[in-house]
This record gives structure tokens, sequence and C-alpha cells, in this order.
């Protein structure tokens, strides 16, 4: 019988509320220390978009942020990196964009090689059993 009350009592304590806004979050009767998770809390200044979980003080009345929940939308600066390359961004986009960029790229154009194997280069056809003396 002792169990059963118990278990009834506990039952009906929620150890965590959800809500919308901090509006419904402020209109709460809580009674007992309660974790509350506000799905848009930018009713909160401290918020600038997203959810945020509080803890609740029967003790004081007050609310506590404890986490923010924000998109995974991030602003990263290159000098807060750590263990970055000592290469700067600009120099990085260059050497992606030359990747593919030779600076031999004249004679390059000149080589060719066809099906049997041959290749040729400047006008002179060799033959992979030939011996090449240019």
């Amino acid at each position: 019988m002792i169990n059963n009350l118990i278990d009834n009592k506990i039952s009906g304590m929620n150890l965590l509320e959800i809500v919308g806004t901090i509006a419904q979050r402020d209109a709460l009767n809580l009674t007992v220390n309660t974790m509350v998770l506000v799905t848009d809390a930018t009713g909160d200044p401290t918020v600038g978009s997203g959810a945020a979980l509080y803890a609740y003080s029967s003790a004081n009345d007050t609310f506590t942020k404890v986490a923010e929940y924000e998109s995974m939308d991030a602003t990263i600066q290159w000098s807060n990196i750590q263990g970055k390359p000592l290469s700067t961004p600009a120099s990085i986009d260059l050497a992606v964009a030359n990747s593919h960029t030779h600076a031999n790229k004249i004679q390059l154009d000149k080589v060719s090689e066809d099906s049997s194997g041959e290749i040729t280069y400047g006008g002179n056809t060799v033959r992979p059993w030939d011996s090449v003396d240019w």
C-alpha cells in the first residue's frame, strides 16, 4: 500500500516541462524544482534564436537558463581555429583554383596518346616499343 502511494505521487510529478514560449514558461504553476524546455525562447533577451532549457528553483521562485539550443548554423572566425594550416584562406583558395593549372601547359597540350599506346609530341610519334632519343 505504501509503495502504491509513493508510485502514485511520483507519477504525478514532471521532472521536465516543455512549453512553446517564455510567456508559457512564466505562466506555469510550479511547486517543485523543475527543468523547463522552452522551444521558442526568443522572448528571453539573452536568446537570439532557438530553444533554451531553464532550471526552476521553488525556493526562490526563479528560472535560471542552463542551456541554449540554436540551429547548427555557426560563424567561425579563421583566427579562432586551433591547429589550422599556416596558409591564409586566400592562398588555400588560390591553390584549389590552380589545382589543375600547369606551368608547362603548352607542352602538355602537345602530348596525345591513342588506343595503341602511341604517343605523339610535337609531331613526333613514339611507340611503346621504340627507344626515344629526342
